[in-house]
């Protein structure tokens, strides 16, 4: 109970500081400003005419910078736009693979397996990949 008591002592008498050391100078209005000075201030009133004619539509404007394209290797440029088959025959003969080969070859096999749970792609069902 007197530690509330003494924080809100202290918190009291540096609020009356406060007020002392400021002197009340925010309440004050300065006489050199009318009326009109509180009414819109200088940075939310719109430009006056002769600035908004003033602005040329025609200047350059900076453009962003074209994003790098992502390189793709070869083997996965084939894996996703040549047929599989051939693809596959070629990668399942070789007894040293790389990573890359390897990935593509599990990639091919497990798009060929069937799984029950999993749904048929319906969109091209003729075609062979």
């Amino acid at each position: 109970m007197k530690g509330i008591v003494l924080a809100v002592v202290v918190a009291a008498g540096m609020l009356a500081a406060v007020f002392y050391l400021r002197g009340g100078k925010e309440h004050v209005e300065p006489a050199s400003e009318g009326p009109q000075a509180h009414a819109v201030p200088q940075l939310a009133r719109s430009p006056t005419p002769e600035t908004v004619l003033a602005i040329r539509p025609s200047g350059s404007t900076p453009k962003p910078a074209a994003r790098p394209s992502p390189r793709i290797s070869p083997l996965m440029q084939e894996l996703w736009s040549a047929p599989r088959k051939p693809l596959y025959e070629r990668l399942s003969q070789q007894a040293n693979r790389t990573p890359e080969e390897s990935y593509v070859l599990a990639r091919i096999l497990e798009t060929c397996t069937d799984y029950p749970a999993r749904p048929k792609d319906q969109r091209n069902p003729d075609e062979e990949r």
